[in-house]
């Protein structure tokens, strides 16, 4: 499924520096929890390279990068402080994987809800998206 809102640059743009996200989706959140996560293919499109420093949202308190690493058979979760994305690259978020991490949500969230995300750049960059709630 490819987003209807391609994440666009807000602030200073650079004709250079495109990004997208698409097949994104966050999950639901049964009750009582305080984080979920957000996945999706984030890719560099432009021309330029894009380097992510961070995410944010106003319906999280945090919405930081992770990955899932299997160390000798105990799977844990480790922060990724940033990710650079060459031009045509992607960063792939799939649960077990890359994955953004939302926490200390504002409000329950359920299917056919939506969250906007923005994409924090090095740059001075923002890209922000929609995505939907989905219970997978």
């Amino acid at each position: 499924m490819l987003l209807p809102g391609l994440l666009g640059a807000c602030g200073p743009s650079a004709s250079q520096q495109e990004m997208k996200l698409v097949e994104g989706w966050v999950r639901a959140m049964p009750p009582g929890t305080n984080m979920t996560a957000a996945y999706g293919q984030l890719s560099n499109t432009g021309s330029a390279v894009i380097e992510i420093v961070g995410f944010a949202s106003k319906g999280f308190e945090d919405v930081s990068l992770h990955t899932t690493v299997n160390d000798n058979g105990i799977v844990r979760m480790e922060s990724v402080p940033g990710w650079t994305l060459e031009p045509k690259a992607t960063l792939v978020l799939a649960p077990g994987g890359y994955h953004l991490m939302l926490t200390g949500p504002v409000r329950e969230l359920e299917a056919g809800d939506e969250v906007v995300l923005v994409v924090l750049t090095r740059q001075g960059l923002e890209f922000r998206v929609t995505l939907p709630v989905e219970a997978r």
